[in-house]
């Protein structure tokens, strides 16, 4: 039986080949693993793709041998969905059948590949963005974002900050003040008073 993850990597080769030809195979790189176990793995152990970061090449291996927590799906998930798995430690793998959001299927699997092994390369880092983005949906529970999230500017900022920003949590907590003192400049609502300092208190 061909794993999910066999499948996923034999697609990103093959659409590879559609894009380069025989050109494909990119760079020699040290293995990643001692057993791929299969032949597509095996590629993508010993060489990257032509214009694809080797983050996708570890992601595909990690998660073949269980340590990358990745679901794989056909679906795009919203950023709410992506955050939910984030805080529990996982993250999605979307191949979506048609173009989707201006992205391609093989565009959609190697954007979610860099972004799992940004979440999991790091054990330490992984803890850490694994604690902001749990405490970061626990204040969205709380409605601490309810009014702020009616502006579309700042929807469209937090909703990258939660399911498509994966860096050091020191980074995104201040990404998340610029973009709530940002927000707040341009209100006049005295409810909203302080509500930086009730974020910081909670994260």
């Amino acid at each position: 039986m061909v794993s999910v993850v066999e499948t996923v990597a034999k697609f990103l080769i093959e659409e590879t080949k559609k894009n380069y030809g025989k050109f494909y195979v990119g760079s020699k790189i040290a293995p990643i693993s001692d057993e791929p176990n299969s032949p597509a793995l095996k590629l993508l152990n010993s060489h990257t793709l032509r214009k694809v970061s080797l983050r996708v090449n570890r992601s595909l291996v990690a998660w073949s041998e269980g340590k990358y927590n990745l679901l794989f799906t056909e679906n795009v998930p919203s950023p709410m969905e992506v955050l939910e798995m984030q805080s529990l430690g996982k993250r999605i793998v979307s191949v979506p059948k048609v173009p989707t959001n201006n992205k391609t299927p093989y565009e959609f699997v190697i954007h979610d590949l860099e972004h799992a092994d940004r979440f999991f390369y790091d054990p330490m880092l992984h803890f850490a963005q694994v604690k902001f983005f749990s405490s970061l949906n626990n204040l969205i529970k709380q409605q601490l974002f309810t009014e702020l999230r009616l502006n579309e500017n700042f929807e469209q900022k937090f909703n990258y900050l939660i399911s498509d920003m994966n860096s050091h949590p020191m980074h995104m907590l201040q990404y998340l003040k610029h973009i709530v003192q940002e927000t707040l400049s341009t209100t006049n609502t005295p409810k909203l008073n302080n509500l930086w300092s009730r974020i910081q208190v909670n994260m």
